[in-house]
């Protein structure tokens, strides 16, 4: 529903994440307008449910069960007190709905509308495609603004940022190990962690994730974390089909691999990643001028991605390395600088996925004992759209005195 959206959901990601907030979204057509319905997506669920304001799991269906609370709508010049019903009709599948109070006369058909709770379980409504109402966050006392200012973030690591800087200290470390994991491993080791996949923070509750910083001083794509897909859901079936159809034989070994970057955009091989917020999936679709209409490869369920970001990230340093290579041909690591964030905008994980902010690789090859092997299933992030999943950074240069 999401894509029919007349205002780019990514514009509202963006303003919001500025102040480090997050969002569910809805959009109202012209039949929920007549009707007075809008569905409740399994991520208005959710969020709904994160901030304690509803569980629709423990909701009786019919009139019996119905609930309506206050709900904040939010104009460029004051806040108005509505109420929004919440509700599982009498149906077979009684499927989850909400209706906010005169909706009509505060949204048209295919508006974007967000959904915000403030720490008091208060729910306010913001309507992202009136653009004068999206700008007056950045007006001293606007309501919108006094909503997304009403936040702080705490920031404490003390420790850790002093055996960061004494690793820093030593300047130039020759890498620990070959190939891309060389900066992360060496770092690891140089704090004593020892390498493997955990789905937990690595050092003091606190993920640590190292890269290199590119000639023009800005790291490359971030690895949030690895997740394999959902086999038994829709798609391949197995990580050897889909190296099967979509690998390909390296030239200098004769290998068969697949490494290959999927977002929402189609990449040479037609695969593609799309996300469908009333199913809960993110699902990776192949498309190709033989192919009508496009087939499945993969699918993870959405709230398990939303749940591996928040299990892994509750607290992270990014730690940025320049690099060198030494008069032996040795690759060397300076730890430079560490961008330090707390609790992950998991609302925003979706929306990113399908604005190709958020992308996956496939790390896929084929062993000479016939055994498929993956590196994982690694979900990234650029870094210029870092902050649209983790709000408020706070930078430290290592140098500094």
């Amino acid at each position: 529903m999401l894509n029919r959206a007349d205002t780019p959901i990514e514009s509202a990601v963006e303003a919001f994440a500025e102040f480090g907030g997050e969002a569910a979204y809805v959009v109202p057509l012209q039949n929920g307008l007549d009707k007075s319905i809008l569905d409740a997506t399994q991520t208005v669920r959710e969020f709904l449910s994160l901030h304690g304001i509803h569980d629709y799991g423990k909701q009786d269906q019919g009139p019996e069960g119905k609930r309506t609370i206050p709900i904040h709508v939010i104009h460029p010049d004051r806040f108005e007190t509505r109420t929004v019903s919440l509700y599982r009709p009498q149906t077979k599948d009684g499927d989850p709905r909400l209706w906010i109070s005169v909706l009509g006369n505060y949204a048209k058909s295919e508006n974007l509308i967000a959904l915000i709770a403030d720490g008091k379980k208060e729910l306010y409504a913001v309507n992202c495609s009136d653009t004068a109402l999206l700008e007056s966050r950045h007006i001293d006392g606007s309501p919108l603004r006094t909503l997304l200012t009403d936040k702080q973030v705490a920031s404490s690591a003390v420790e850790l940022l002093e055996l960061l800087r004494e690793i820093a200290g030593r300047g130039y470390l020759d890498s620990l190990r070959s190939g891309d994991t060389g900066v992360g491993y060496t770092l690891e080791t140089l704090l004593g962690i020892e390498a493997n996949s955990r789905p937990t923070p690595d050092y003091m509750g606190i993920e640590l994730k190292a890269s290199r910083l590119r000639a023009d001083g800005r790291r490359n794509r971030s690895n949030l974390f690895s997740k394999k897909p959902d086999w038994d859901l829709k798609g391949l079936g197995s990580a050897r089909a889909v190296l099967d159809a979509f690998g390909w034989n390296e030239p200098t070994t004769g290998r068969l691999q697949l490494y290959s970057t999927v977002t929402a955009n189609p990449n040479p091989s037609g695969l593609y990643l799309s996300t469908d917020e009333k199913d809960d999936v993110v699902t990776n679709y192949s498309i190709s001028e033989h192919e009508q209409p496009p087939q499945f490869v993969a699918q993870w369920n959405l709230s398990v991605l939303q749940a591996s970001l928040a299990a892994k990230h509750p607290e992270t340093f990014w730690v940025s390395a320049r690099v060198q290579t030494s008069p032996n041909g040795v690759e060397q690591f300076h730890y430079v600088k560490v961008i330090h964030t707390r609790t992950p905008l998991i609302s925003n994980f979706g929306p990113l996925v399908d604005a190709a902010r958020i992308s996956m690789d496939y790390t896929l090859s084929l062993e000479e004992s016939g055994r498929t092997r993956d590196h994982g299933y690694l979900w990234k992030i650029g870094s210029a759209h870092h902050r649209l999943l983790f709000p408020d950074p706070v930078e430290y240069d290592l140098l500094a005195a």
